[in-house]
């Protein structure tokens, strides 16, 4: 009988440190490797699709499009359609309201549609992926466009002449020149010169502007990327599938 209770013993022993050995591993069934639920960059690099739920753009739409590579570098793309071109006019209006033929007033702690905004601060914490993009991006290309004048009363040096100017019903804006006459410009510019704009001697660039920030999780099968953006000092749910 002692024999046979000490027997049983060391199997019961034996089984019970098997258990353990498992479960401290976390290995999965059928394998030796461990199960491994750490995330990366690269678990996120997709063409992700999808929408911002109870939320409408200006043009109606509600679609978000999410662009990572395996270093979290890429694109967030708002509204349907494609991309818009870089602006190449640096006198133009850009961009250009839905209309096509209207600026639309720089209301930068928004986003504006069909603008490629380029990631920036992509990270993980934990499993959820965090990332922010910054409002005046959208003019970024346009500002690099840009001639800098030299203001000598305050050192400093702007797109449009620091001479002062107005608005004229039938003409539009202007600047005044060296003798007082009424040079015109276009509101456009005199808005994103004033606003987003900076310059130096050598160039002008763009501000940072508002900081919109994302984040999302994946779900089980990595084929969803849910989570929250914040647009107008409100959070929104986004739902994107990947593409």
């Amino acid at each position: 009988m002692r024999k046979t209770m000490g027997t049983a013993a060391v199997i019961l022993v034996a089984a019970s440190a098997a258990l353990c050995a498992c479960s401290d591993s976390e290995k999965s069934l059928g394998t030796d490797d461990p199960v491994d639920t750490t995330l990366s960059l690269e678990d996120f690099a997709a063409n992700w699709d999808g929408y911002i739920e109870a939320y409408s753009l200006p043009s109606g739409s509600d679609r978000i499009r999410v662009v990572l590579d395996e270093q979290g570098q890429g694109t967030v793309l708002f509204g349907d359609g494609d991309a818009l071109a870089p602006p190449t006019d640096p006198d133009a209006a850009y961009p250009p309201s839905a209309a096509g033929d209207e600026y639309a007033k720089p209301g930068f702690d928004r986003v504006y549609e069909r603008i490629a905004y380029p990631v920036h601060g992509t990270q993980l914490d934990d499993t959820r992926l965090r990332l922010e993009i910054h409002s005046y991006d959208a003019v970024s290309d346009w500002c690099a466009l840009q001639t800098p004048f030299y203001d000598a009363q305050n050192d400093m040096y702007f797109c449009v002449p620091n001479t002062g100017g107005g608005y004229e019903e039938g003409t539009g804006c202007f600047y005044n020149g060296p003798n007082g006459e009424h040079i015109a410009v276009s509101c456009a510019k005199e808005d994103l010169c004033w606003g987003p704009c900076t310059c130096t001697q050598a160039s002008c660039s763009v501000t940072q502007g508002t900081v919109v920030k994302l984040d999302g999780a994946l779900s089980d099968d990595g084929t969803k990327l849910e989570g929250t953006i914040v647009l107008n000092n409100s959070p929104y749910t986004i739902r994107l599938t990947r593409q």
